[in-house]
């Protein structure tokens, strides 16, 4: 899973984001074999991976709301993130909404998104 994860990732990058101070790793484990794989960083989401043999199975959905129970301890009111297009449908339903046009990439376009995470709040019953 690592090696799909890193493909487009250069070594630099990801000891940048491992190191951050306002960065915060979580993994999920099924069979302890890590599966999935998310981080934030300050207001932001900045990583929500999950291993192509265990989408569709709720791990992304799992993650997400991880995160934002994360963001929403730490006092964050509107998340934000870069969504693909491959997963831009999946973010819009969690409640995400596009903020600003898509961008190219290096790679990728990136398609900005927030939320609002009063309505994690709401839903969690906190």
């Amino acid at each position: 899973m690592i090696a799909a994860w890193t493909a487009n990732k250069s070594e630099a990058n990801i000891l940048v984001m491992l190191s951050g101070s306002e960065s915060t790793i979580f993994v999920v484990e099924q069979d302890a074999e890590i599966v999935g794989v998310g981080a934030i960083a300050g207001p932001s989401i900045s990583l929500n991976y999950v291993d192509p043999r265990h989408r569709c199975k709720g791990v992304s959905s799992t993650l997400l709301a991880t995160l934002e129970a994360e963001l929403v301890m730490r006092g964050v009111d509107v998340a934000e993130l870069k969504s693909t297009a491959t997963a831009r449908a999946f973010y819009l339903s969690q409640g995400w909404v596009e903020s600003a046009p898509a961008t190219p990439g290096r790679f990728i376009s990136a398609h900005p998104m927030r939320k609002r995470l009063s309505s994690v709040l709401t839903s969690s019953g906190q």
